[in-house]
């Protein structure tokens, strides 16, 4: 192994940036190489450390004075030579006046990153322009970035692609179909905090109706958060998810319905969904098949944590939970004009823990008979909601019936 020290001119002054390079295939103990670039405020130029062959992992953080990443950091002097061939994660954080990232123009056939794998990009909000092509990338993150670089890149890597996360990034408007049609490794998707993300929409640049959509029925999907977009207007079908353990899909306003076939997914195991179109009267939760006996297992087969989130025009709970039969962890959410907690509840018999937040008119609980029916309750957290905090305290006039419940916490704000 040896240690390499680079030199280049910064402005008025000169910065030495040491680089660790393995060279000695025989060194197997020691860490993969690592570059890091961090707070350097007077920095308008970028070293050229893709030409570092055994460079593996680099972080460029704070260099508020660099505007543009161009030839000078692939190493343009070289120009028969890949830049940047070892390179496998690659982080640019907090760059607040970075507004282009150059592709390598380089005469030879050879490619820049190769190999990278790992690429986030956080706090950048002026950049418009960067690279697209990265035939090895798997995992791709955004933070507070232009939402139309980010669609850009998704849409030239939607095969490679396993996990994607995209926070704050206004300008997104949509994400490509084929990042949920076309790849069929996809493991991770979020979206989250993206004020003005639409939905899906194909490659002629409209959007399809769901039941056009067909999906390959062994998608790898298992994580998906759709959360805080209110300009969300439609949902990505999630047909052949049969993957899908995860879903949160919460603070999406202008939708009316719950999506197609979610009650069916084999291995949904965990679901926060709410709140919907304040126009609705009633919750969208899906329809159970409640006359046929034999496919009562069928209804959320595996849902054992349902976080539900309501809205000011609703007074009551969807009574189809009450046919999630697997159903472990309840988690009911501003409900503002509930008053009182349905009988139904006490069929929840496989419910552990029951919490409830932010329903500031709730006063009762179910009947101590149904109450009594959650035999294994083991839980009961209430928090932000006034009214039934007093009834349930020890005395109150709620509390006979809670007199089961191992731990019951009681939080007023």
């Amino acid at each position: 192994m040896s240690v390499g020290e680079t030199k280049w001119k910064l402005g008025d002054y000169a910065v030495c940036l040491r680089v660790l390079d393995l060279r000695d295939s025989a060194t197997t103990d020691l860490p993969s190489s690592v570059a890091k670039l961090q707070h350097l405020s007077r920095c308008q130029h970028l070293p050229a450390l893709g030409q570092l062959p055994f460079l593996k992992f680099l972080h460029i953080e704070g260099l508020d004075a660099v505007k543009g990443i161009g030839s000078e950091f692939y190493g343009s002097n070289i120009s028969n030579a890949s830049s940047f061939p070892s390179l496998e994660d690659l982080s640019i954080f907090r760059m607040v006046n970075l507004v282009e990232w150059s592709d390598h123009i380089s005469s030879s056939s050879s490619s820049s990153f190769s190999l990278l794998q790992r690429l986030k990009v956080k706090f950048c909000p002026k950049l418009t322009t960067m690279p697209t092509q990265f035939p090895s990338l798997k995992v791709l993150e955004f933070i507070v970035c232009n939402g139309k670089a980010v669609r850009s890149l998704v849409e030239c890597n939607l095969t490679s692609l396993t996990s994607v996360s995209i926070e704050k990034c206004e300008e997104l408007v949509f994400l490509p179909q084929g990042l949920l049609r076309e790849n069929n490794i996809l493991q991770k998707l979020g979206v989250n905090n993206c004020r003005n993300f639409e939905g899906f929409i194909s490659a002629q640049g409209f959007e399809e109706e769901e039941e056009h959509i067909q999906l390959p029925p062994n998608n790898s999907l298992h994580t998906l958060m759709l959360l805080g977009c209110p300009s969300l207007n439609s949902w990505p079908s999630i047909r052949g998810f049969n993957s899908l353990s995860f879903l949160v899909i919460k603070g999406c306003k202008r939708q009316k319905s719950m999506l197609t076939g979610i009650e069916t997914l084999p291995k949904l195991g965990y679901l926060a969904i709410g709140p919907f179109s304040e126009e609705l009267d009633s919750y969208p939760f899906p329809a159970a098949n409640i006359e046929q006996e034999a496919s009562a297992g069928d209804y959320f087969p595996s849902l054992c944590s349902l976080q539900i989130d309501g809205w000011s025009k609703l007074n009551c709970l969807p009574d189809r939970i009450q046919y999630i039969s697997s159903l472990k962890d309840l988690y009911i959410l501003d409900f503002p004009t509930l008053e009182v907690l349905p009988e139904w509840l006490g069929n929840l018999t496989s419910l552990r823990e029951l919490r409830i937040c932010g329903c500031k008119n709730l006063n009762y609980m179910p009947s101590l008979e149904k109450m009594l029916c959650l035999t294994s309750l083991q839980q009961l957290k209430i928090r932000n909601c006034s009214l039934l905090a007093a009834r349930c305290k020890q005395g109150g006039e709620e509390s006979n019936k809670l007199f089961h419940i191992p731990k019951i916490v009681i939080v007023e704000e």
